[in-house]
């Protein structure tokens, strides 16, 4: 059997290409395939084996969501690919997300290994680049976008928000942010972020030992920002800076991240795909899972932020039910709280028992509520009395004082506790109470600070009565027809435009001249004359400067120049040198010539301090 050329070199094209293929780092260590399946351009329903969407589909079919595959048009960024961020990012990737962004600037080290779903043969990688070829092994139907930088810094926080500007399929806005960072300021960066581009956001982490996380809900305008209640883990007199110090290894389970991130992702699919309003605030304490709704989405209840006091935990009985028969993930428990206003400042020492008992299996029911408040218990705002009796005395007298006057029983009205800021808030200086503005009021206030009509709704250019047009008149006041010359086209006209276009083609007519750019010739010490530039210390030497009187004028005396034949000659000098005083000085302002000035007035000189 002969062997062809062709033979030869496709067989060293062959040998050439296993070599490479055993010599690679990847198939030495057997740890990922090297082959990736094709993409798959629509999700089937097909029950196949073959088909790697049956199942998701079958949600579907199932009647749990209408149309499954719109995920395929979702955008999701990830901020942070670490114990929480990459495991979300394979649940998204598993659930046919359509696009993920990907943000760290971190890179894989060993000591990742036990909670990341990096492999040891990506150690030295950046963690985005690492993960997207992971994640493109697992489907490569997704688009993954990744940018390893810092979002933290100045040049880069605006790429960041770009991405969430334009990041989304259609070149539009993303549909979600996942928050999986670790640290306090990225924190603080995305929520400057998403409020500028009012973008929902997930925010996720976990503790320093591992054994407590919590993932929050937060939505620019409907709900608390991130800067006005932080976690619940941290809102009892912790500072979230202290959650990662510096030299300190901080814990990490694997299954800690896992639960985070799966209640993260479940309630990612809620908001881009299922279309729910009932989001949950997941809290790991201790052997403890509390799950707790923000239903402020929906219901306008707000988030139960602090921690549970001994005293709460005995009045407040929360039930828990077995919920595992419905196919969850066991026995859940969940505070619901009720009224609280957006970004208002609680005083932590006070005990807040009102909490209503629920029961959650992925769905809230309320099983009772609290007691209702007896309005004859407490003085009501509608009462527009004073307590404060001290009349039109003025407040300010009071600042020395533990007191800020008194009521009609002449009992003293103690000054209140300072409380944190709040924007719906205003202080009474007469009453010492704090009166909490309306909707209305709000409105009236942001009217003023923007030059607008304090009054909502204000037009100021509604119909009025036109005293002197009001009649209208059928026909107009000269009612001849137009002359014929006012339709025909003017021949002056003509005649400018066919001199101009004969002006043109003979090159005659040129355009302006182009403007000669001139140097720009600026005075390198005109700030020192500025009085932007001088000191107050100059300033003020220069309002109290009092300028030196100014020399009288010369009188005639002094501006005598005699001719030649006028001045003294000798005889007449020795004369007048030994009678200066009926001279009267007047010798001191005679003039000569140049010649002898110099001498002469040296002379005399000498002659008056004798």
């Amino acid at each position: 059997m002969s062997v062809t050329n062709s033979d030869a070199a496709d067989l060293k094209d062959r040998m050439r290409a296993l070599n490479k293929f055993l010599k690679s780092p990847v198939n030495a260590n057997n740890t990922q395939p090297t082959t990736k399946r094709e993409r798959i351009g629509a999700m089937s329903a097909e029950v196949v084996d073959s088909n790697p969407y049956s199942r998701l589909m079958a949600l579907q079919r199932m009647g749990v969501v209408k149309h499954y595959e719109k995920i395929r048009e979702k955008t999701v960024a990830i901020v942070g690919i670490g114990g929480i961020g990459s495991v979300v990012a394979e649940m998204l990737t598993r659930c046919a997300i359509g696009k993920l962004i990907l943000f760290d600037y971190d890179k894989v080290e060993l000591a990742n290994m036990n909670r990341l779903f990096y492999q040891p043969h990506q150690s030295g990688q950046s963690k985005v680049e690492a993960a997207k070829d992971t994640l493109l092994h697992i489907n490569p139907d997704v688009d993954i976008e990744i940018h390893n930088y810092n979002i933290t810094t100045v040049e880069n926080f605006q790429k960041f928000v770009n991405r969430i500007r334009h990041g989304s399929l259609m070149e539009g806005k993303i549909d979600l942010v996942l928050s999986c960072v670790d640290n306090f300021e990225a924190r603080m960066t995305v929520n400057t972020a998403c409020n500028e581009e009012n973008q929902v956001w997930l925010e996720s982490g976990v503790s320093e030992n591992a054994i407590s996380g919590h993932i929050q809900y937060i939505e620019p305008g409907r709900t608390a920002c991130f800067a006005c209640l932080p976690p619940l883990v941290v809102a009892s007199n912790i500072d979230e800076k202290t959650l990662k110090r510096e030299g300190v290894c901080a814990a990490s389970l694997p299954t800690t991240m896992a639960v985070v991130a799966g209640f993260l992702v479940q309630n990612a699919l809620n908001f881009i795909q299922y279309n729910l309003n009932k989001f949950y605030h997941l809290e790991l304490v201790n052997e403890s899972v509390v799950v707790e709704t923000n239903t402020s989405v929906g219901d306008g209840i707000e988030y139960a932020y602090e921690l549970p006091t001994e005293i709460e935990k005995n009045n407040a009985e929360m039930s828990t039910v077995d919920v595992s028969k419905k196919g969850s993930l066991g026995s859940l428990t969940v505070r619901k709280k009720r009224g609280v206003d957006k970004c208002e400042d609680k005083p932590k020492n006070e005990v807040d028992n009102d909490y209503e008992n629920t029961t959650c299996a992925f769905d809230v029911k309320t099983m009772k509520a609290k007691s209702v408040l007896n309005e004859y218990e407490y003085d009501s705002s509608d009462e527009e009395d004073l307590r404060n009796t001290i009349g039109n005395i003025p407040v300010d007298w009071y600042n020395d004082e533990d007191h800020i006057g008194y009521d009609k029983t002449g009992e003293k009205i103690s000054k209140p506790k300072k409380r944190g800021k709040s924007r719906r808030k205003v202080f009474d200086k007469q009453s010492g109470n704090d009166v909490v503005l309306s909707e209305e009021q709000i409105e009236k206030l942001h009217n003023l600070a923007s030059g607008k009509y304090p009054t909502v709704g204000y037009n100021p250019y509604e119909p009025f009565m036109d005293l002197f047009s009001s009649e209208k008149m059928i026909h107009p006041i000269d009612n001849r027809p137009e002359p014929k010359s006012r339709f025909i086209p003017s021949r002056d006209e003509m005649r400018i435009v066919s001199k101009m276009v004969h002006a043109i083609k003979m090159g005659w007519a040129k355009g302006p001249k182009a403007k000669k750019e001139e140097k720009n010739v600026y005075d390198l010490w005109a700030f020192e004359d500025s009085m932007d530039n001088k000191t107050k210390t100059e300033l003020a030497r220069m309002r109290m400067h009092m300028p030196a009187p100014k020399m009288p004028l010369p009188i005639h005396a002094e501006s005598y120049n005699p001719p030649e034949e006028y001045l003294f000659d000798e005889e007449e000098k020795k004369k007048y040198s030994y009678n200066i005083l009926e001279f009267n000085l007047k010798l001191a302002h005679l003039r000569a010539f140049f010649r002898n000035s110099i001498i002469w007035n040296l002379s005399l000189n000498i002659l008056l301090h004798i």
